[in-house]
C-alpha cells in the first residue's frame, strides 16, 4: 500500500496503521508531492485512490460534498480545493490538503497509538 512512483502517491489504510502510521504516511506524501509530475488538479484524486477502508470513505465524502449534481464524482473540493478565511483574508486550500486535514482530524492519533502512549505513561509512573 505504501509504495509509490512519480505519478502514484503512497497509499494508506487504518489496517496498516500499526506498522505504517498516519504520521509516516504524511511524511512520505510530502516527499511524493515535491517529486510528482501530476497536475495540481490531479493530486487530490490520485491520493484518494490510494486510500483504503474508512480513510477512502472519508475521501469519497469529501469528493461528494459539492458534486452531488455533477456527473464527475471527483470534480469537487477534492479536485479544486476551496477558500478558507485565515482571519485576515481568503486563501486557497488545495483539495489534497483538505483531505489530509480531514484524515488527520479523524485518524491523527489512532487508538493503538494512544493506547501505547498511555501504557508507557502508566508504567513510567
Amino acid at each position: 500500500m505504501q509504495s509509490s512512483t512519480k505519478s502514484v502517491p503512497p497509499g494508506w489504510s487504518t489496517r496498516t496503521s500499526f506498522h505504517y502510521p498516519l504520521s509516516k504516511w504524511k511524511k512520505d506524501l510530502r516527499l511524493w508531492l515535491v517529486t510528482t509530475d501530476l497536475e495540481p488538479h490531479q493530486i487530490g484524486p490520485a491520493i484518494a485512490l490510494r486510500l483504503d477502508g474508512i480513510p477512502r470513505r472519508v475521501a469519497d465524502e469529501l469528493a461528494a460534498a459539492e458534486s452531488d449534481i455533477s456527473t464527475h464524482a471527483l470534480a469537487s473540493q477534492l479536485t479544486h480545493g476551496r477558500y478558507e478565511h485565515d482571519g485576515v483574508s481568503w486563501i486557497p486550500v488545495p483539495g489534497w490538503e483538505l483531505l489530509v486535514k480531514r484524515l488527520q482530524e479523524q485518524f491523527g492519533e489512532l487508538s493503538m497509538e494512544k493506547l501505547i502512549t498511555h501504557l508507557i505513561e502508566l508504567f513510567s509512573f
